[in-house]
């Protein structure tokens, strides 16, 4: 928690609050229809939907869309994108888990300037443009498993302002710049908060960490094991399964794999960058006809090497934020974590 002094908002003064906000950026509110929750934009008489829980589509698409035109030509003249423009936009992510929150670090060092210095104008401007309000999990899901992965349900990693549901109202600390002046300019619907207000925080925060169901994972043991295996059998075991749908790429908040084409006619056309999935047979195919990765099996091994050894290695991160996506909405019931303590053991 913050040392700086936290302030509070009564919930039924939430919607005069976006309200305002929204008059100079578009704003995001989770919502949740035929018990699924995504984010939607927030419009005059909407509330957001606190209790809705986890988005089924992690909010990674805000910053890195799946379908993305990076400009469009004429002959030989080079035109703006309208997502090019709309990314000088200023937006609100409101009620964003920490989980989700945590993993717009990750992409910053792919597509940000920590990637030894590349820039992608196009992300780095939404993600400048963009204050992220995350909201702490009170209940963490069945399938989540952040805090075996270096997270937390009151987690501030990626976050502008961090808040807390104490029921009849929130209670938010502004940890950015940004989120400082966030709070600022709402000064008129927001309290200073009481100690006892940070304490009901702090309490809901170590509650949710004790409910989190505990994963057997040692960060450097699982990647010597990853490594030390690279040929086991068991990935055939582990596969067996797996249809190679990609599903658990494409609801992975950090995965981050694209392709770019182009569309032309008579000389007019557009260039498009698209998600693709390691997970998909044509991923790897070289125009020679080779496929380094031509089974389910190669292709699965791929996506946990990369997420827990590759990018240890590269970048001295677990590309994994715990958020359960992957094993929720398997159709095969994959689940992640039973890969995890497979290769846990020393």
């Amino acid at each position: 928690m913050s040392d700086t002094v936290g302030c509070t908002i009564e919930k039924k003064l939430l919607p005069t609050l976006l309200l305002n906000e929204s008059k100079h950026s578009r704003v995001f509110i989770p919502k949740q229809s035929d018990g699924v929750t995504e984010y939607a934009v927030f419009g005059k008489g909407d509330t957001p939907d606190l209790e809705a829980g986890q988005s089924r589509l992690s909010p990674k698409s805000f910053f890195f869309p799946q379908t993305e035109t990076l400009y469009a030509f004429d002959y030989d003249t080079i035109e703006p994108s309208a997502s090019e423009e709309a990314a000088e936009a200023p937006v609100v992510l409101f009620a964003v888990r920490p989980c989700d929150s945590a993993s717009f670090e990750l992409l910053d060092q792919v597509f940000g300037p920590e990637n030894h210095g590349y820039h992608d104008p196009y992300y780095e401007k939404k993600r400048d443009n963009t204050i992220v309000v995350t909201l702490a999990c009170n209940k963490p899901g069945s399938t989540c498993f952040c805090t075996s992965v270096g997270g937390d349900p009151a987690g501030t990693r990626g976050a502008d302002v961090l808040a807390f549901d104490l029921e009849d109202r929130l209670y938010l600390e502004g940890l950015t710049t940004k989120g400082k002046e966030f709070l600022a300019r709402n000064g008129e619907v927001l309290k200073e908060a009481a100690e006892t207000d940070r304490e009901v925080a702090n309490t809901l925060a170590s509650s949710a960490r004790e409910s989190m169901p505990a994963v057997e994972y040692d960060r450097a043991t699982v990647k010597k094991n990853l490594d030390d295996q690279f040929d086991n059998p068991i990935w055939e075991k582990i596969t067996n399964t797996c249809i190679g749908c990609g599903a658990c790429t494409y609801l992975c908040p950090t995965c981050h794999c694209f392709d770019i084409c182009d569309e032309e006619r008579h000389y007019k056309g557009r260039r498009i960058r698209t998600w693709d999935s390691c997970q998909y047979a044509q991923f790897t195919k070289h125009a020679s006809g080779h496929n380094p990765r031509p089974t389910k099996t190669e292709r699965l091994r791929q996506r946990f090497m990369h997420k827990f050894s590759y990018t240890v290695e590269s970048v001295d991160e677990v590309y994994c934020v715990g958020c359960g996506r992957c094993v929720r909405y398997c159709p095969v019931n994959l689940d992640i974590r039973e890969v995890l303590r497979e290769f846990s053991s020393t």
